[in-house]
């Protein structure tokens, strides 16, 4: 859910977008990279869900990532239409948004973006909407010079009417000064701006489970699968795939090597090959995780996953219930993995059907029957609820989001209920965190107030199991994630200025928990953190900030009101500036806040404030806050 100002201006951007008047150059301004990459996603998302026309196999909107290293957008472009033009696409497969158009039957283009005029058929002539501008900061001056020139034979083209494609392209400010003083032609063509002020989202995800050296990043905190929690043996077999231990990548592969010597040994249709099938699966998929060798890992786990599905087919499987469902699990956990590096949609629909034959193959455990809690039909049977639900979260971020979280949402209440809190704190507050996470993803596309608070309960409730003693990772996720819900609670645009207010503090509180929590927990190394804690000190600053404007409109006659928080909104600008030195762009997003709070400071409290403000900033970063200033 966005604020009011940035939502305003996205719903503008999509309704000028929407009218697919071609020949137009449009600019999106924003300067937090991590805000830019979700509003980019955002739009790409909307863009698959709303489709095309049904007469036209070419998408309306295709998402390029700007190549820092060569920032030639129309090569990058062109490139994009060479490979439609050779590759070769059956009619009957599914066309991705972002794919190459497939070949029609009758007429079929053979031009580059070059070539293409006003006499092109419409649907021949996608637009183009272009992120990652920001790393150019990193590159030298002859490279963003290149992409200055770039934009400046663009501006040519349009002018001459040689081309007829729309273009969207996603700028930091400092390049919008940059456009407008190096390239006034392209200035002068452009037919849209659209500027966004950044705002704290739900942190990233620094792993989720994915094969050494590949880390995928989220838009918010991710669910959690049981298979990646160390919750004790009680649920250890359908948490991940079991099998005996094995510490070493020799062992496993001599494991291996032993199990298919094993089954070599056996008859084909001898029931003990299920078992003996299912570790090797297993075994499988442990190698995945423990050679660091991507593609070798890829080729592991897709062993596993055919494995699993070579004991599946076993004659007398359906006769095996317990194995079938175990079975039905792994295969579910492998290709959900396998979604993380390849096919996503593909992998995460097999995954979401491997799921449900396991539960359709379980027993049923009577509802709210917590006498039976330890029974481990009932603890697998909610395990795999967990696992179906944060499948169905992870196809939501891909396809028919609000329908896909709905159904996250019932899985994780089912398996609510068959975990009694008191026995089994870890998993249920876990679960609670995973269905707070999928209220908050609701919230984003419609009655966002109702489930915002329906989030924030769940992430409460959560916290009652999740203790910083008991969790501390857990604790300070959670904690983080609520932060953040109350601050979209706080942006919204009928809340009364008093509950907005209480909203910001409520807000504000609970990341000064998470601080204090790392604060106490040093070195920070020492957690298994699932977000970003620098990000928390930065999205701090911007509650406050916006908590010490608010005193404006209720009327607050005391200036500590205002410039208290004001005060404290620098102090974490200027740690989250700190830190973040070796990520340029963050750093570059701090300093803009940075320099906020020192103006209003200014404003509210003259030049002793001021004075006092600017003791706190680094030595090093002085000269350049005066020079803004």
């Amino acid at each position: 859910m966005l604020q009011d100002k940035n939502w305003q201006t996205y719903r503008d951007l999509k309704e000028v977008l929407s009218l697919n008047v071609r020949r137009q150059l449009f600019l999106a301004v924003c300067d937090d990279p991590n805000f830019c990459q979700y509003l980019v996603n955002q739009l790409d998302m909307e863009s698959r869900c709303n489709g095309t026309p049904l007469d036209s196999e070419i998408p309306r909107w295709v998402t390029l990532e700007l190549e820092a290293d060569d920032p030639n957008l129309v090569h990058q472009i062109d490139r994009w239409y060479n490979v439609a033009n050779h590759q070769e696409i059956q009619k009957s497969l599914p066309l991705s948004p972002n794919s190459p158009p497939r070949r029609r039957k009758d007429d079929w283009m053979k031009v580059s973006p070059l070539d293409l005029s006003p006499h092109v058929p419409r649907e021949f002539s996608p637009g183009f909407q272009f992120f990652g501008v920001q790393r150019l900061m990193q590159k030298s001056p002859t490279q963003q010079w290149s992409f200055l020139q770039n934009l400046e034979y663009i501006a040519q083209r349009y002018l001459d009417l040689a081309w007829d494609w729309n273009l969207l392209i996603w700028i930091p400010r400092p390049w919008l000064f940059s456009i407008q003083q190096s390239v006034p032609r392209f200035w002068h063509c452009h037919t849209g701006l659209f500027e966004f002020v950044a705002e704290p989202l739900p942190t990233h995800s620094r792993g989720g489970g994915a094969l050494k050296g590949q880390v995928k990043e989220l838009a918010e905190l991710p669910p959690q699968e049981e298979e990646e929690q160390k919750l004790g043996t009680g649920v250890r077999e359908t948490q991940r795939p079991v099998v005996v231990k094995t510490d070493t990548l020799q062992e496993v592969q001599e494991a291996i090597a032993a199990q298919r010597k094993t089954l070599e040994e056996l008859e084909e249709d001898a029931i003990a090959r299920l078992d003996l099938l299912n570790d090797l699966g297993n075994l499988y998929w442990i190698l995945s995780r423990k050679t660091t060798n991507r593609e070798e890992g890829l080729a592991a786990l897709k062993q596993a996953i055919q494995t699993y599905e070579q004991a599946l087919s076993h004659p007398q499987i359906k006769s095996q219930p317990q194995g079938y469902t175990r079975l039905q699990n792994n295969l579910g956990i492998a290709y959900g993995e396998l979604s993380r590096h390849e096919n996503p949609v593909e992998g995460l629909e097999k995954a979401i059907a491997a799921y449900q034959s396991a539960l359709s193959h379980q027993r049923k455990p009577a509802d709210q029957s917590y006498d039976r809690v330890s029974d481990q039909d009932s603890q697998h049977y909610a395990s795999t609820q967990n696992n179906l639900g944060t499948a169905y979260w992870n196809l939501a971020q891909h396809q028919e989001a609000a329908k896909n979280l709905k159904q996250a949402i019932a899985a994780y209440q089912e398996a609510l209920k068959y975990y009694h809190p008191d026995r089994d704190a870890l998993s249920y507050g876990m679960i609670q965190n995973n269905l707070g996470t999928a209220y908050w993803n609701l919230s984003r596309y419609h009655n966002s107030k109702d489930y915002l608070q329906l989030a924030i309960w769940s992430y409460q409730l959560a916290l009652q199991y999740r203790t910083l003693e008991t969790n501390p990772s857990g604790y300070t996720a959670t904690q983080n994630n609520l932060g953040t819900t109350y601050w979209h609670l706080a942006n919204q645009s009928d809340a009364p200025i008093e509950q907005k207010r209480e909203h910001l503090k409520e807000c504000i509180g609970a990341y000064q928990k998470v601080i204090e929590a790392l604060e106490n927990t040093k070195p920070e190394g020492s957690l298994n953190l699932t977000f970003d804690p620098i990000a928390t000190h930065n999205n701090l600053g911007v509650a406050l900030y916006q908590l010490a404007m608010s005193a404006h409109q209720v009327g607050s006659k005391d200036k500590s009101d205002i410039l208290e928080p004001l005060e404290l909104s620098l102090k974490h600008h200027i740690e989250a500036w700190t830190r973040w030195q070796n990520n340029p762009q963050m750093a570059h997003t701090a300093l803009n806040y940075l320099l906020q709070a020192v103006r209003s400071i200014y404003n509210e409290g003259g030049i002793d404030a001021q004075n006092r403000a600017l003791a706190q900033v680094p030595r090093n970063l002085l000269p350049e806050i005066l020079n803004r200033l």
